[in-house]
């Protein structure tokens, strides 16, 4: 499990996991999320991942060649299903 940190702001909550970072509006719901990452990091974490709507930048980062972006998760992740 990760670190944990909460910000209230004007409009709800910045709720910082790791290195991730996911914004709540109402605050029952940021605190059954965060349930939910306690019983279960690794399966909520895939979740919210697979589920983000920026998910195709997370952890960008150019190839060695120069070419188009990759992601460094999703790249990690295939490499992973091929070793199992």
């Amino acid at each position: 499990m990760r670190e944990i940190t909460i910000r209230t702001v004007l409009n709800g909550f910045v709720v910082q996991v790791g290195c991730q970072t996911v914004v709540f509006e109402n605050k029952d719901t940021m605190l059954t999320e965060i349930g939910r990452y306690i019983s279960d990091p690794d399966g909520v974490e895939k979740d919210y991942i697979a589920k983000s709507i920026n998910s195709n930048v997370i952890n960008m980062r150019m190839r060695p060649d120069g070419q188009e972006p990759v992601n460094a998760q999703m790249e990690r992740a295939r490499n992973y299903q091929a070793a199992t």
